[in-house]
């Protein structure tokens, strides 16, 4: 989770990030495009185990 988390986070067109709510459930990133006309994505990274 920590690599993806940092990953993303030092992304080259990662604008901001976002303090991972207070369980770590969550993670909020925006990215911005490389557009003429730039755009904002919202990302968020929600961890979950599959058993």
């Amino acid at each position: 989770m920590a690599k993806a988390v940092k990953e993303l986070a030092e992304h080259p067109r990662c604008v901001s990030t976002a303090v991972p709510d207070h369980d770590s459930r969550q993670y909020n990133f925006v990215l911005r495009s490389l557009s003429a006309t730039p755009w904002d994505v919202e990302v968020a990274l929600i961890p979950f185990a599959i058993k």
